[in-house]
């Protein structure tokens, strides 16, 4: 008995051969083809795949299953060929899928994505106007399969203003009366994203807008508390295994374990007891004879142990000179980073202080009091983040340079050691790491909500 698959097979399309799967749909559609019957046209998102088995289990016939398997790839194989002639940039062929009422203007993709946000992906002002005469929400809600929002949905704006796309943001508002005003559930405002972003045209040509902070806030915690009670419970599961089931398994679960296997082979011990009392005085015997020709072979032995030792003592000597050079390259790019960093500081003061009375000389017609503002910040940011990420930078290269260093002094033992060393360094700076996490989420959380108090003040804020 054959399967509607063997009788109709469904072939794969692209935007390169339309025609074809046009071709196709019309002919199953002529033929009152089961598959067609479990379609509804026009599809509005992409529908999950049918599964046969779940576990041992079998969900469905087979016969329907090939159908709905079938139906799936031909629907699958629509929305795919849609997006594909979006970010092509085929505007008729994007006119003919919706028009033919193959899919919704406003079809979601399998990604959570929308034919207007797959548009203002590619940038491509021509395929959202054509989106929207064919009846394409303009504010609907979707996720990006481009730019990674990892908070929740945009709207085709907001997605436009988050990647700094100005001519497109002008379209949207003027041309298509796109809301700016919109909030996202987890309080995303096109305002915000575009400043967020530092897209600085797009922040000037939107308009002031407020809305969304609580939202924005909660968002954020969210986020930073689940990350430190996720730290909390590492840290948790920890000191359990450090205290409680190592101890545990060393003190309670061995013993107990060793007594019960004693116990079970009681029955043994006689038996035991009368062989090793019989075998003796031979095993005395083989002892003595075994420490006789050790005796005999002492002399070989402790040369032999003397020429290794010598000949081992030579390598580490002849080894150090090596070692001694890694570490000084060690130093010597540490004392270049903190250099530049403390040059970097130098310039930046110079050109704060030029900056300044540039200003105060032009009356701050010239420059702006931003202008002085921003090179201030510059100093900031290479006295707090510069000099530090460069001392960081020369502690982080410590251990490369260790390891380095005992390989060439000691070989493999030299290495095993490192790793050694490594794994006591990670069981001592777990907790402390973990900790400084919790901080840093706490932290973050309370800036989160220092920030949002700022941009009410200022919602053009950068």
């Amino acid at each position: 008995m054959t399967t509607p698959m063997e009788n109709d097979p469904v072939p794969a399309y692209t935007a390169t051969d339309d025609s074809g799967l046009f071709a196709r749909i019309e002919n199953l559609k002529e033929s009152n083809s089961p598959i067609i019957a479990k379609l509804s046209f026009p599809i509005t998102q992409h529908p999950e795949r049918p599964q046969l088995y779940r576990g041992n289990e079998q969900l469905l016939p087979e016969d329907e299953y090939n159908v709905l398997s079938d139906a799936w790839f031909l629907c699958d194989n629509i929305i795919r060929s849609l997006f594909y002639a979006i970010t092509t940039k085929h505007d008729e062929l994007v006119s003919e899928f919706v028009s033919r009422g193959l899919v919704s203007p406003d079809v979601v993709s399998e990604k959570g994505e929308t034919p207007l946000l797959a548009a203002v992906n590619v940038g491509d002002v021509n395929m959202v106007r054509t989106l929207v005469v064919l009846g394409a929400t303009v504010d609907g809600f979707g996720r990006s399969s481009v730019y990674k929002y990892r908070d929740g949905d945009l709207t085709p704006l907001q997605l436009a203003a988050a990647t700094g796309r100005l001519a497109l943001v002008r379209f949207l508002m003027e041309d298509c009366g796109a809301d700016d005003a919109i909030i996202s559930p987890d309080g995303a405002l096109a305002l915000r994203l575009a400043a967020a972003n530092g897209h600085r045209e797009v922040v000037e040509y939107l308009p002031t807008r407020r809305g969304g902070a609580w939202l924005r806030w909660k968002t954020a915690h969210r986020r930073h508390m689940a990350t430190a009670l996720r730290a909390a419970k590492r840290i948790g599961r920890f000191v359990a295994i450090i205290v409680w089931y190592i101890p545990k398994w060393m003190v309670y679960e061995m013993p107990k374990e060793a007594c019960k296997d004693m116990w079970r082979k009681r029955h043994r011990f006689w038996g035991w007891c009368k062989r090793t009392v019989r075998e003796l005085p031979a095993k005395l015997k083989k002892v003595g004879k075994d420490m006789w020709e050790g005796a005999k072979k002492a002399p070989v032995e402790i040369w032999r142990a003397a020429k290794a030792s010598t000949l081992w003592l030579f390598r580490l000597i002849t080894a150090i000179p090596g070692a001694l050079k890694i570490a000084l390259k060690w130093i010597g790019s540490g004392l270049k980073k903190a250099w530049d960093a403390v040059a970097h500081i130098i310039l930046r003061v110079l050109s704060f202080l030029h900056t300044l009375g540039v200003a105060v000389v032009s009356f701050f017609h010239d420059l702006t009091w931003q202008d002085v503002v921003n090179g201030f910040k510059s100093v900031l940011r290479a006295i707090f983040v510069g000099l530090p990420k460069a001392i960081w930078s020369f502690i982080a290269d410590f251990g490369k340079m260790s390891y380095e260093m005992l390989k060439t002094l000691f070989g493999a033992l030299g290495q095993l050691l490192w790793y050694i060393g490594l794994g006591l360094l990670w069981l001592v700076c777990y907790i402390p790491k973990k900790l400084w996490q919790i901080l840093v989420s706490l932290v973050g959380s309370m800036s989160s909500g220092v920030r949002e108090i700022m941009v009410w003040f200022d919602p053009k804020r950068m």
